[in-house]
């Protein structure tokens, strides 16, 4: 890959037709597949609709969060002209899509935006381990759920945190939220990680959302997950006054999606 100017070894894995894509989407996680939309056997928007489905049917009966691992990241390639209904479902089910042709610059960005997991587990297999040092576990996937009304921000938010191996699930209103919440326990520990709530849902506020599951939690004897508020302007007094553990401000980064999750890993992955 040098003269894409990326600095790793990356893996080509190439597939003849949508058959051949779907027979190696069974076998293998990849860091990122990039799928074309107007392929003559079976078209890229019904294996990426085929695969997200068997993806949430995994994560449903995964026995334990350890057992689960993100999946792919789907970026799509078209030389179509594309109305606005198509766009709409592109979005939907994919994290990028790339015009036709495509060229170096185009794809080296797309390799830098998407492939930071991949980089950062490169990097760190090839440096020698101390003596005596037993080699590490990967990272298991953090799961979160999101509750994000608007469903751009939601999209583009989920593909941030999906892009540094978190596990998204996202609903779209509080009470929608709340029976997550409440069938995501397992004894006394819930499935999910983190919680990220818009302050401004509509009918259940992010606060009264947060507020309810922190009342819930000590009601009941349960762990609660951390929730962070992601909203325009953060209010920390506000924030502490309902049990939100953390703002994250809009608009949401890479940078800072990032900063959140080392910090969470280096609370709760020690050891």
């Amino acid at each position: 890959m040098q003269q894409l100017g990326v600095s790793v070894a990356i893996k080509l894995q190439c597939a003849a037709s949508g058959k051949d894509a779907c027979v190696q989407l069974t076998k293998t996680i990849f860091d990122l597949v990039i799928l074309d939309i107007d392929l003559p056997d079976v078209t890229g928007f019904d294996i990426a609709h085929w695969y997200l489905k068997r993806s949430n049917a995994e994560h449903a009966r995964a026995p334990a969060r350890h057992h689960v691992r993100s999946p792919s990241t789907l970026v799509a390639l078209t030389a179509l002209e594309l109305n606005d209904a198509v766009k709409v479902e592109l979005n939907q089910l994919f994290s990028e899509v790339l015009p036709k042709p495509l060229s170096i610059m185009m794809l080296r960005a797309v390799l830098q935006r998407w492939l930071p997991r991949a980089l950062m587990e490169s990097n760190r297999q090839g440096e020698p381990s101390a003596p005596g040092t037993m080699p590490s576990e990967p990272p298991r996937v953090v799961r979160i759920l999101q509750v994000e009304d608007c469903e751009i921000a939601g999209m583009a938010i989920e593909h941030l945190f999906k892009s540094v191996g978190c596990w998204v699930e996202t609903v779209h209103d509080g009470e929608s939220a709340m029976e997550k919440l409440t069938h995501s326990y397992r004894g006394s520990h819930t499935e999910y990680d983190l919680v990220l709530v818009d302050v401004n849902l509509p009918t259940v506020s992010g606060y009264a959302l947060s507020s309810w599951y922190a009342d819930m939690c000590r009601q009941q004897a349960l762990r609660r997950a951390p929730v962070i508020a992601v909203t325009a302007e953060p209010d920390l007094a506000a924030c502490r006054a309902f049990g939100v553990d953390r703002c994250l401000p809009k608009p949401v980064t890479i940078e800072a999606v990032n900063e959140l999750m080392l910090q969470w890993r280096a609370l709760h992955c020690k050891g």
